[in-house]
């Protein structure tokens, strides 16, 4: 696709170039993706609005680098992956449209100051406390977070999940516009998992007939906002650390691999194709784990009972 060809000797800013860039090509992502994209862009417009000032075919490489190299001093480096990526996007199709000669972004380095943004899973105590305070909530709340912990999905495919995805006779559910290579990937389903469905399969006669599993009264899928707040609540009641949807899936993670399960298996369910990912990002046993493990090399203490110190 090309960009109004009669206007592509046009002397773009990289603000007017970053307007068309989204006009035209973010309209079949994924409305997270486009999200994402969006305050990508915001946060290098308030952290430098002269740079979209500039044309199009004047920012070098040099200048970029130095945008982000002072960013690299707030932000951390996946918000600062997310601005690269954008850009690099942007100047992709404005190469390919002839508006521009070369890309400047293509190999701008994420400065090694820039912090890694860190998810803690919950310990198991305070998952104990969280998912106890959850008995506060109403039954479709409880069920909901409850299912995350259960299922480790993300906060957009577990609101996105539908009565047609849920398999009864395998008891997997079919996680759609998945980051699987096939967009598609089978969770398998605990019994407690199992249970919850079947009975908000019940009360969802009772109301409003809705395509979602997860939904407000009226049959419209829960919002981000609405998770968080039901997920800020139950942290409250707990009286824990505030608590987020994604440290839930950081916490199912972190789960499994405490109980010793395949790493192969885990990636895919939580949806990973790069195993190393998946441990090195999602697996952070807490203290009292670590204890239990080491304690495993305790030897039989008359074997030391010869040992003069």
């Amino acid at each position: 696709m090309y960009i109004k060809q009669m206007q592509t000797q046009k002397d773009y800013t990289v603000g007017e170039w970053l307007d068309l860039w989204f006009e035209y090509y973010t309209q079949d992502l994924k409305d997270t993706t486009k999200n994402c994209y969006y305050y990508a862009r915001l946060r290098i417009k308030n952290f430098c609005l002269d740079i979209e000032d500039i044309k199009l075919r004047k920012l070098t490489q040099m200048q970029f680098q130095m945008v982000i190299n002072a960013m690299g001093k707030k932000y951390a480096k996946s918000s600062i992956r997310h601005v690269i990526v954008v850009y690099s996007l942007a100047y992709t199709v404005a190469c390919e449209n002839g508006v521009c000669p070369a890309n400047p972004i293509h190999k701008i380095k994420i400065p090694k100051c820039a912090k890694v943004r860190e998810v803690l899973p919950l310990t198991k105590a305070e998952q104990k406390s969280f998912e106890e305070a959850l008995k506060n909530l109403s039954m479709g709340d409880e069920f909901l977070i409850r299912f995350y912990l259960l299922t480790g999905l993300r906060l957009s495919e577990c609101t996105n999940l539908e009565w047609q995805d849920w398999d009864k006779k395998t008891n997997f559910i079919y996680v759609k516009d998945s980051k699987s290579e096939n967009g598609i990937r089978k969770v398998p389903l605990l019994p407690q998992a199992r249970k919850i469905l079947g009975c908000l399969e019940i009360r969802n006669r009772c109301y409003k007939k809705s395509q979602y599993i997860f939904c407000r009264k009226d049959g419209i899928k829960l919002s981000k906002s609405k998770v968080e707040y039901i997920c800020e609540k139950a942290s409250k009641i707990a009286q824990i650390r505030h608590t987020t949807p994604h440290m839930l899936r950081h916490s199912f993670a972190t789960r499994m691999v405490e109980k010793k399960v395949s790493i192969k298996a885990l990636a895919q369910i939580m949806g990973h194709s790069d195993v190393a990912f998946t441990l090195n990002t999602y697996a952070a046993p807490d203290k009292e784990f670590l204890m239990e493990q080491i304690m495993l090399l305790q030897q039989d203490e008359t074997e030391f009972e010869n040992i003069v110190i």
